[in-house]
Parts: C-alpha cells; structure tokens; sequence
C-alpha cells in the first residue's frame, strides 16, 4: 500500500461537520466528504488499492477507517457518542458504524 497524507482531506472536516446534521453518522460524513473532495478522495482510494481485510480487497474500507481514525482526534470538532448506529455505507448496505455528536466549543464558535 502506498502511503498518503491525508492532510488535504484531514483540513476538510470542518467545513464537513457544519454541514452535518447534530446527531450524525460515519457514514453520512465520509459521503459528504467524498462528495465535495472527489479528486483527493480517488487519490487516497488509489494509495490504498492493494489494501485488503481478510485476503478480500477493501480499499474503501481501508480509506474509510483512515478518516475516521483521523476524525477520532479531532475532538474539537466532534465526539463519538456511540459505536453501533444502524447506517447505510456507501454501497448503500446496511451496516453498523459510528454516532457523532458535534463538540460544544465547535457548536459555540459557529452560532448565528
């Protein structure tokens, strides 16, 4: 696997989490951030395209537990408040990922 920097992604998150409703999901924000950041979200895919979970290539997988393993330290930002919400990945399976409720000093810096 090469390596990559998510950083470029990594600066992203903010503009991500506004966006967010509050509650939100892992789900709803690596689409969202897939969304708007097409190109670099290709280029982290291509970094991980030999990652694979279990002998099966995964290399969604493997960028989306990147992010949000980023994510995880931005505290800041957002909390996970649970780890078994029932979501849609981005295949549009039904799955179990994280539930993320946005920081208060995040809440509190962007009040209208």
């Amino acid at each position: 696997m090469a390596a990559y920097d998510f950083s470029v992604l990594e600066a992203k998150f903010p503009g991500i989490i506004e966006e967010m409703p509050n509650p939100f999901d892992s789900h709803e924000f690596l689409i969202a951030l897939a969304h708007q950041n097409q190109a670099e979200y290709a280029k982290a895919l291509y970094a991980f395209k030999d990652y694979a979970n279990r002998g099966i290539p995964a290399p969604f997988q493997g960028v989306h537990k990147a992010i949000i393993q980023k994510l995880i330290h931005h505290t800041e930002l957002a909390t996970k408040i649970r780890s078994d919400k029932p979501s849609r990945d981005i295949f549009g399976h039904l799955q179990r990922c994280s539930e993320w409720q946005k920081s208060n000093s995040y809440l509190q810096r962007n009040a209208f």
